[in-house]
């Protein structure tokens, strides 16, 4: 088994259908499975990174969503919706009222 220098990964994951296609440019730099990896335009690769656990949700035993919401480049907020209720985290934390 031959092993092939890759120079870069700035090609990003190939769709199926073009992963036979060694005529294109883009396929000497380009990958099959691109699983948990950022490409960089520059040509490497990073980890993506992962979440971290702040809490559970409202009703663990019933479906929830949590939905990012980005306002600007400082505020961003995680929406959990579920059965009948929103509920809003800022910065890793659950937004409460003043009554806890």
């Amino acid at each position: 088994m031959a092993r092939l220098l890759q120079p870069s990964m700035s090609g990003g994951e190939l769709s199926p259908g073009l992963q036979g296609r060694v005529d294109m440019v883009r396929y000497a730099i380009s990958l099959k499975t691109c699983r948990n990896v950022i490409t960089k335009p520059t040509g490497g690769g990073e980890k993506r990174p992962g979440y971290l656990f702040r809490g559970g949700a409202k009703h663990n035993a019933r479906p929830t969503r949590f939905i990012p919401f980005i306002y600007s480049t400082t505020v961003k907020y995680a929406i959990e919706m579920g059965d009948g209720y929103m509920r809003f985290w800022v910065g890793g934390a659950l937004l409460r009222n003043g009554a806890g």
